[in-house]
């Protein structure tokens, strides 16, 4: 199963919340201060509309991560 990343905003969150998900920025992951291990994933990474979890999942799949955009539905 894998572990879903979520860069909703926190408004995004409370209205739809996903149990078990882990709540990130773009930035963090951007900078590399999102603490994951690949023994963590797979990773799925969701956002609204997409685009912040495809820029997400390029960075994360740099660090060595398994990771591709999902959706939050």
């Amino acid at each position: 199963m894998p572990t879903v990343i979520d860069l909703r905003r926190p408004e995004e969150r409370e209205r739809a919340p996903l149990p078990g998900s882990v709540a990130l920025t773009l930035e963090e992951i951007e900078d590399g201060a999102h603490g994951l291990r690949p023994e963590q994933g797979p990773f799925t990474v969701i956002c609204t509309l997409g685009t912040r979890a495809d820029l997400a999942a390029r960075y994360l799949r740099a660090d060595g991560l398994d990771a591709r955009r999902g959706s939050p539905d």
